[in-house]
This record gives structure tokens, C-alpha cells and sequence, in this order.
């Protein structure tokens, strides 16, 4: 079972967006993933821009995944279904051990 995760980010500034902008939760960290992430120059563009619209600068990072991550992501979910779908055709042993019919 995968573990619980945070709401998408956009949920938050849903959120945040009728409150008192002293009270809005800035985000600690941005994350750059996939190939555009490695792109070099692109962690220093957002860094800059961040600076711009952020009134608490948040640590900018490169993701340690590579740019293979989104393909990784959906052959991982990928397969998680799969083995989903395999596992509930599989029937309950009954009470005695043997497999139900």
C-alpha cells in the first residue's frame, strides 16, 4: 500500500487564496524534475523568477530521479495495476486451505 501523500500544491493555493495573504503558507521547497529540470540555466531562471514573486524565497532543487522520472512513475503505476488486477482474480483459499472455486 502506497503511503498517504500531500494535497497537490494547487489545492493549497486554493486554499490560500481567500486568506489573509500574512497568513498564506509559502512553500519550502520546489523541486525541478524531469528532463526540463536538468536543463542547465533552468534552476537559476526559476530561482530568479521566485525571487520576484515569493516573499519567503524558497530552496530551489534539481530532482535526484533524472530525467527518466515520469516514464519511471507510469511504468511503476503501470505495473502496480497490473498486479492489482492479477492479485483479485486470484481466489480466497477457503477455510480448509484449499483454493475456492
Amino acid at each position: 500500500m502506497r503511503p498517504a501523500m500531500e494535497p497537490p500544491v494547487e489545492h493549497q493555493a486554493q486554499a490560500d487564496a481567500g486568506a489573509d495573504p500574512d497568513e498564506r503558507e509559502a512553500p519550502e521547497l520546489v523541486v525541478l524534475g524531469g528532463g526540463i529540470g536538468q536543463a542547465p540555466g533552468f534552476m537559476e531562471a526559476v530561482a530568479e523568477q521566485l525571487r520576484a514573486l515569493a516573499p519567503v524565497l524558497p530552496e530551489v532543487k534539481v530532482s535526484a530521479l533524472g530525467a527518466d522520472a515520469v516514464v519511471e512513475g507510469c511504468l511503476a503505476a503501470g505495473l502496480d495495476t497490473a498486479w492489482q488486477l492479477v492479485t483479485a482474480a486470484v481466489p480466497a483459499p477457503s477455510a480448509d486451505g484449499a483454493a475456492a472455486t
